[in-house]
């Protein structure tokens, strides 16, 4: 579907609304805890509208789409909560950061009207998984309606219709287009429809759960918003979650990157499951489950049933090392580029341990040149690049060992130069003279610890001196039913000699 800018009608309409709402100034009448509600039965959509500002930082008009939005709105106990909610906003931001001359085409009535407000209207769509945007054009039309009956409400300054957030008291004032006109009625909120989703645990995991010796310390666990976005250029922006694991006793920790894909309620149901597998992982069944006070964590696990995990649980003051040390980690790895260390197993796995430590991942090895060439490689997400290396090694039948390094650009390219100035990784102790933007271990970076999108092109060569040049796919999971991992599943086309000007 292609969502459309709104027109320069619309715009103005919308900063107009804005300007009349600076002129009554809501947020000084209407306390910050109530809402009521605006019925579009046109589209079967009710609005749930609150003011902000009154603690006199941010000021503006906030509008909760849906008993989903305003149920979730009501237990919020994180920021980044807000990006859970499928609303509207009108925020008055400060006037230096949006400037009318960035609207030349509006009228100056319109557009100067930072001059007697908090500030200078912006207008964002929220939904639930993604990064706020824009306003399209349909949305514009709903949030000018949302907005109109927002004015003639709060023109009353009459608040006893309203309904309470604090309040267990579900009454609330709605305003309903009905036969050519807008009417009054109070009616009970209804529930969250998400609300008759409910969580079930793997009754599988469980029992493998109990059979695992009992360990005398505890494990931490974390869900803690991602520190970056996802998505290709073009796409709109998603966010994601990153669900931490620790082992108080082995220092082992394991992690899941889970993105919400459209319905975070559906994401939120698959938490409980991941934990479990990823203490599996682990090999004990933890003396307890330690969580952050007011983790995302705590909250899914409390609306499930604390009781039904085998294992106390526990919410936490304090600060929980070493969890607290590794997310901080993690979060740097992804601002700085620098994979962070992470336990693993040996070099070589059985398939079944590979299954319980990690994912069976997938890589398609071109030789760059002759792309007919290539090989497929299964790995274990805990296994490291020196492993991918050496299991390219034996798939191309090579001899002698040289210096290789592996190359992470932002986008699949065919410019050699692009490539080397790109996030390179190779083993310890070599002296590499090149301009990488960054440089890593390759027997610490695991594959797991890469964040690799499926069809991800990076490329990896091999002997600086004759320089084997080959391109490498990330084909997602594998289905290998190898005995052995890394393994090479697949071989296409003879391997060239490592040296042929030597052959006779």
């Amino acid at each position: 579907m292609i969502n459309f800018e709104p027109s320069k009608t619309q715009l103005e309409k919308l900063f107009q609304l804005a300007r009349e709402i600076t002129e009554i100034n809501p947020w000084e009448a209407v306390p910050g805890d109530l809402v009521f509600g605006v019925n579009l039965s046109c589209i079967g959509e009710t609005g749930y509208i609150q003011t902000i500002g009154q603690l006199g930082e941010v000021f503006g008009i906030l509008v909760y789409r849906g008993e989903t939005a305003l149920h979730r709105m009501r237990r919020l106990n994180q920021q980044h909560s807000m990006l859970e909610l499928k609303m509207f906003s009108l925020i008055f931001e400060d006037p230096g950061e949006f400037p009318p001359e960035a609207f030349p085409d509006f009228d100056s009535a319109i557009t100067d009207i930072g001059k007697n407000s908090p500030g200078f209207p912006v207008f964002m769509s929220h939904t639930p998984g993604y990064i706020p945007e824009q306003l399209d054009d349909n949305e514009a039309i709903m949030l000018t309606e949302y907005l109109e009956q927002a004015l003639e409400v709060y023109r009353r300054k009459e608040t006893k219709q309203f309904h309470d957030l604090d309040s267990s008291n579900m009454k609330c004032l709605y305003r309903t287009y009905f036969m050519g006109q807008w009417v009054d009625s109070v009616e009970n909120i209804p529930p969250s429809p998400e609300l008759k989703d409910k969580f079930e645990l793997d009754s599988k995991l469980l029992k493998k759960l109990w059979k695992l010796p009992a360990s005398t310390k505890g494990t931490q666990a974390s869900l803690f918003l991602f520190p970056g976005s996802l998505g290709q250029p073009g796409e709109r922006l998603a966010i994601a979650y990153l669900l931490l694991v620790v082992d108080e006793d082995t220092g082992y920790a394991a992690h899941e990157l889970i993105a919400p894909e459209g319905s975070l309620r559906r994401m939120e149901l698959s938490v409980p499951g991941i934990l479990l597998k990823k203490i599996i992982e682990m090999g004990s069944k933890p003396r307890y489950l330690s969580i952050p006070e007011g983790d995302k964590l705590y909250d899914i696990i409390y609306e499930m049933g604390i009781k039904k995990l085998p294992f106390p649980v526990r919410e936490e003051e304090d600060e929980l090392e070493p969890l607290e040390n590794i997310s901080e980690e993690f979060c740097n790895s992804v601002l700085t580029g620098k994979t962070p260390a992470r336990n693993h197993s040996t070099r070589k796995q059985t398939a079944a341990q590979a299954k319980s430590n990690g994912k069976v991942l997938q890589v398609k090895v071109a030789l760059i040149g002759n792309k007919r060439i290539y090989r497929k490689i299964a790995i274990s997400e805990d296994q490291t690049l020196d492993d991918l290396h050496e299991a390219i090694f034996r798939a191309f039948d090579r001899e002698e060992e040289h210096l290789y390094t592996f190359f992470f650009p932002n986008k699949a390219t065919k410019s050699k130069q692009v490539i080397m100035k790109s996030r390179a990784f190779f083993p310890p102790g070599e002296d590499v003279m090149a301009p990488f933007s960054e440089e890593g271990n390759s027997t610490e970076a695991t594959l797991g610890s890469l964040w690799l999108r499926e069809k991800q092109k990076f490329y990896y060569l091999f002997d600086w001196g004759d320089e084997w040049w080959h391109e490498l796919t990330f084909e997602g999971e594998s289905s290998t039913q190898e005995k052995s991992l890394p393994a090479i599943i697949v071989k296409k086309g003879e391997s060239p000699s490592q040296y042929p000007d030597w052959d006779e």
